[in-house]
């Protein structure tokens, strides 16, 4: 509901009815249709939630993938908000960086690829 109302350019509206989707039941499918919102509202300073906020919430997922993450950024990318995708690409940088340190090894994941796929939402 909240991606018709954005669509339709009620930001308002779109971004109420993402937050009380987030507030009902947080998953990352209500993570996702909030930080859609944010990222394309020109004006979300008003809003209950930051984008910040909303990628510390994706990470406490139970089911939290790093590509979750790629997903995020990429949607930042779409709309043209490009502090929101380096707050992702810093954000993971950050959570790969904390596991390697702390586990001596690297995840296992192709992170050339993922850093690939990161880069290119930067163009």
């Amino acid at each position: 509901m909240s991606l018709a109302k954005l669509r339709l350019g009620d930001f308002a509206m779109a971004l109420q009815l993402a937050t009380e989707a987030l507030n009902e039941e947080m998953s990352k499918k209500s993570l996702f249709a909030c930080f859609r919102v944010l990222v394309s509202c020109d004006d979300a300073s008003s809003s209950a939630i930051s984008v910040e906020e909303t990628l510390v919430q994706l990470i406490e997922c139970d089911d939290f993938d790093i590509y979750d993450m790629v997903a995020f950024g990429r949607e930042a990318h779409q709309a043209k908000n490009h502090a929101s995708v380096l707050q992702v690409c810093e954000t993971l940088a950050k959570l790969l960086s904390e596991r390697i340190c702390a586990t001596n090894e690297l995840p296992q994941l192709e992170v050339g690829v993922l850093y690939q796929n990161m880069a290119q939402l930067n163009n």
